[in-house]
């Protein structure tokens, strides 16, 4: 590490919603979903959450790309007004959570007043930080920042290939000496050579990800030589691994003792093949519309006492369908009920209850909270035991769902405080169904959620004849899945490296409507190392399984962003992805686990065709 320099840098930004600039969109801090309190709370429980920082967490409030532009209007204003004693060293607007600062350098130490004056003028408060630069192939950047966490607390962090961005908020009570890190030296020098030294001009994967896991990556050689031998040229192939769906079911049923009954949410895959091996295994499946209900009775085989039909502003035929079947039918709006007693007369039926804690990965699987359109308000209790009793049905059952994508352990057994709470008013209640929406790792090296954790969250509940139900989906079937399609073309403009493939925004939405993450991989050329490995390895059998290679064997890689055909700006799957360099028309891309959601809202859009299906009913 180099020796110490007097740094001043601050962190110009506006901690709080911004009301007077979006209106009432600033009230609620919109987090992709997410309250303020929430945030927090997950901040308490995790440490972090994501890559924000606690202090980052009470920013935001903005919903759309106009609010950005006009905050960033305003930054760029107050930045220029501190020009003459502060130099811009960086800048940051992001859409999911909204946050818009500058981090700027004193330009004299001993200006301090001058600074403070014209700070004293701006609206966005100014705080001292410390700013970090790293490159990747620092080796002792992670020591570093440990101790840099010493002099502040994390205000922002964000990682790319090229570099890790650190801002903390610095205790002013410690010392003023910052050491920096060879690679922010070199930057500090503007020092070219040096700056190249730590960031090359071709990024290549070092790290060693546990893309080991993934079903794909333990294939043979000849198993992947045939995987690819299976795309089309112009339509893409959706490809289920029923071994690791059935692997994640008997995780479920080992994990979780405490949960009585285990329910698919049949809206995350609805392929009759998949849900017949998963009724096999022993789970019942929950649907959210008739054509749901009768899919699974006609393509299924199921029987009405496995079905939950758990609609959500459904028409009043199909209720009274649904309860003609015989199934076990959740009502989640008290108009049902008021408007409608003659259907429900007679009837033993569950409510949907609304806990008013929403989670998930993005504003649009949040399923609790005030703006939230699912469940029944915990103030309107009262009034259904009153409608019960006067038009003769029966409450036997209680649920609630927050949202998905979510690794706190603790939210399952929050869900069920909530429910049997509320089960005390009620002399009928037999079970209470705490939701799904169980996280998954998207990314390579992403951490599991841990069941054993969930189970011990439930252990401390006390429901007596009262039994616990689940209705996971994703966590069943996305890593089972993937989308496999063709490169088509590949165009260089400006900076940029497009890598179209045949496979589009019809296929696998997810990026398009929630941002969501995918790996993507060529498997062209990871096959192509796998079989160099085991060549070199002395291997004289073309189906013995070599042992996974780092991603692309060390093949050269750059940044690429990767889309579809559809005629959208949307129809992007990644942006600034790292592929290898020799990726080539023809070649095979690998979308990564896009068992869940992924096929179930496929569409026909610009009649492009929907993806074909493959499952793989053993290991090889």
């Amino acid at each position: 590490m180099d020796g110490k320099v007097v740094r001043q840098w601050w962190v110009i930004c506006k901690p709080e919603p911004y009301e007077a600039l979006v209106g009432e969109a600033g009230t609620d801090a919109d987090f992709g979903g997410r309250s303020d309190e929430v945030c927090m709370d997950n901040f308490k429980n995790e440490g972090r959450y994501g890559n924000v920082g606690v202090e980052r967490l009470r920013c935001g409030g903005m919903s759309n790309s106009n609010d950005i532009s006009r905050l960033c209007t305003l930054l760029e204003d107050t930045v220029k007004a501190v020009d003459k004693f502060a130099r811009l060293m960086f800048v940051t607007a992001e859409m999911s959570p909204v946050q818009c600062f500058a981090v700027v350098e004193q330009k004299k130490k001993d200006d301090d007043e001058s600074f403070s004056l014209a700070c004293d003028h701006l609206k966005f408060e100014v705080f001292p930080c410390i700013f970090l630069q790293f490159s990747p192939q620092d080796k002792q950047a992670q020591v570093f920042l440990e101790k840099m966490l010493d002099k502040g607390t994390m205000f922002y962090m964000h990682q790319s290939p090229s570099q890790l961005v650190v801002v903390l908020r610095r205790d002013q009570s410690k010392s003023d000496d910052i050491t920096l890190s060879p690679f922010q030296s070199a930057l500090a020098r503007e020092s070219t050579k040096e700056i190249q030294q730590f960031v090359p001009a071709t990024l290549q994967y070092t790290e060693q990800w546990d893309h080991s896991r993934r079903w794909w990556s333990r294939l043979t050689v000849q198993d992947m030589d045939d995987l690819l031998d299976s795309v089309q040229d112009s339509i893409p192939l959706h490809v289920y691994h029923i071994p690791t769906l059935c692997e994640r079911a008997q995780e479920l049923k080992e994990n979780l003792p405490n949960v009585s009954r285990l329910f698919f949410a049949s809206k995350s895959n609805s392929h009759p093949i998949l849900m017949k091996e998963i009724y096999k295994l022993g789970f019942g499946l929950e649907c959210v519309s008739l054509q749901e209900v009768d899919h699974a009775m006609s393509s299924v085989g199921a029987s009405a006492d496995r079905i939950l039909f758990t609609p959500n502003f459904a028409t009043k035929s199909e209720y009274v369908t649904a309860l003609n079947y015989g199934i076990q039918v959740t009502v989640d709006n008290l108009y049902c009920l008021k408007k409608w007693p003659d259907v429900f007369n007679s009837h033993s039926i569950a409510l949907r209850i609304d806990p008013k804690k929403g989670r998930g990965h993005h504003q649009h699987v949040v399923t609790a909270g005030a703006q939230s359109k699912f469940g029944i308000a915990l103030e309107d209790v009262p009034e259904i035991i009153d409608l019960s009793q006067k038009h003769n049905f029966q409450v036997v059952g209680l649920h609630c769902h927050s949202g998905s994508g979510i690794f706190d352990p603790s939210t399952w057994r929050e869900h069920a405080e909530v429910l049997l709470s509320i089960a005390e008013k009620f002399s009928s209640i037999r079970f209470i169904d705490i939701g799904g929406g169980i996280g998954i790792p998207y990314k390579f090296k992403d951490k599991r959620l841990d069941l054993k954790a969930v189970n011990q969250q439930l252990s401390s509940l006390k429901h007596q004849d009262i039994e616990l139900w689940m209705e996971p989906g994703r966590f069943l079937v996305a890593e089972c899945g993937v989308l496999l399609s063709r490169v088509t073309q590949i165009k260089h403009k400006a900076d940029v490296k497009f890598i179209g493939i045949t496979a589009g925004m019809n296929n696998l939405i997810r990026p398009a409507l929630y941002g969501s993450y995918h790996e993507i991989v060529n498997l062209s050329v990871y096959a192509k190392s796998r079989k160099e490995q085991t060549a070199s390895a002395g291997s004289i059998a073309a189906t013995d399984i070599a042992e996974s290679p780092p991603l692309y064997y060390g093949k050269d890689c750059e940044q690429s962003t990767v889309c579809g055909s559809i005629c959208e700006s949307a129809d992007i799957f990644a942006r600034d992805c790292p592929l290898p360099r020799a990726t080539m028309e023809g070649d095979v891309i690998l979308l990564d686990t896009t068992g869940a959601y992924g096929a179930s809202m496929e569409s026909s859009y610009n009649l492009r065709p929907r993806a074909a299906s493959l499952f793989l009913l053993h290991n090889s």
